[in-house]
């Protein structure tokens, strides 16, 4: 299974895993992202206006959560953070059972499935955690030049031979920028 997860290549990113560089990649990177009033029902507003169609379909079941301000610090880790010739990418694991059929891996069963355990949501505090880290760290961080994307991977779907198994997205710099806002900067 590692093996074709390495080899596979990432649908819509020109590369796989076993193109990268071990320097070149951040395993289990810690964050603590500094909050200030994050709101959820802000990030929706985040989503709906700036973020892909998956996170514009979002948007209304994050406003379906519990809505409370926090000031403070939220501590993460991301899977995987990795650089590929100029852009960067957060990717994270998964073994969710999803079912016994290949459809059930296919791109929009990942979708769904992506909303229904609020991925989404902690993919997108991912990519603001990876956006203010390149932001001080990166010299000349251009969010339109040095993003690559999102990708969630679903181990037990993930074949070499096609997109199943692989979720994919990619910030705007919008989104980013919108999402800094509806997070606050912390204290």
């Amino acid at each position: 299974m590692l093996g074709t997860l390495c080899s596979a290549p990432i649908p819509g990113a020109g590369f796989s895993l076993a193109q990268v560089p071990g320097e070149a990649a951040l395993r289990e990177w810690q964050f603590h992202l500094a909050v200030k009033g994050l709101s959820t029902r802000r990030i929706a507003d985040a989503l709906a206006k700036h973020g892909s169609a998956h996170a514009r379909a979002y948007a209304p079941l994050l406003r379906t959560l519990k809505d409370s301000a926090l000031t403070g610090y939220l501590k993460g880790f991301v899977d995987l953070a990795l650089e590929h010739e100029g852009k960067w990418w957060v990717m994270d694991w998964k073994s969710n059972w999803l079912g016994p059929d290949d459809e059930n891996y296919a791109p929009d069963s990942l979708g769904r499935a992506m909303n229904k355990e609020n991925y989404t949501l902690q993919y997108h505090l991912y990519l603001l955690a990876l956006h203010r880290h390149l932001r001080v760290r990166q010299p000349g961080y251009d969010p339109a030049r040095h993003w690559g994307g999102v990708a969630f991977v679903f181990l037990r779907g993930v074949t070499g031979s096609r997109e199943n198994g692989w979720f994919r997205d990619a910030p705007t710099p919008a989104l980013l920028d919108a999402l800094d806002s509806a997070v606050g900067s912390g204290s």
